[in-house]
Parts: structure tokens; C-alpha cells; sequence
């Protein structure tokens, strides 16, 4: 499991890079903008979950930008990201 969670970053990144074509830099420079927004907000919705409903509460609270994450990364399955090589070359396969 911690293999695979590793593994994500590094996919995330090369796709990142491959969809930022010649402004790779900007594209590399937006991702650590985006993780840095998403630990604040995360920490702020944290404190406003438990200081609104309670502890026991807090993992329905959770669930809420889980479910949220879950439809954005449906959603973009065809437009995400471009395929790179290999995923272009498992496509013309079939």
C-alpha cells in the first residue's frame, strides 16, 4: 500500500509536467501552490469540524471533501491529463 501511495506522487508530477508542454516550470511551480492550499484548507476544515460538531463527527465530516475529490477525479478521466507514450501505445494496441 505505501508502495503505491508513493508511487502517485511521481505519476502526478510526470503527468503535470507533460500537460505543462513548454510551461513546465509554471505547471511544476502550480503544484506545490495547490499542495500547499490544500494542507491550509485542510487544516482549517479540520478545526471547523471539530470545533462545530464534535470528534465523533468529524469522519462524516471528512467524508464530504472525500466524496467531492472522488467525483472531481471521475469526472476528468478523459480530459485529465494527455496520455503519455505508454498510455498511447497500450491505446493504439486495442
Amino acid at each position: 500500500m505505501g508502495t503505491a501511495f508513493g508511487a502517485i506522487g511521481i505519476y502526478n508530477q510526470a503527468a503535470i509536467l507533460r500537460a505543462g508542454g513548454e510551461h513546465k516550470d509554471a505547471a511544476n511551480g502550480l503544484t506545490v501552490v495547490t499542495i500547499q492550499l490544500g494542507i491550509a484548507v485542510g487544516a482549517g476544515y479540520g478545526a471547523l469540524a471539530l470545533t462545530t460538531v464534535g470528534a465523533l463527527w468529524v469522519p462524516l465530516a471528512a467524508a464530504v471533501p472525500t466524496a467531492a475529490a472522488l467525483a472531481i477525479i471521475l469526472a476528468s478521466r478523459r480530459g485529465g491529463y494527455p496520455a503519455g507514450p505508454r498510455e498511447t501505445k497500450l491505446t493504439r494496441r486495442r
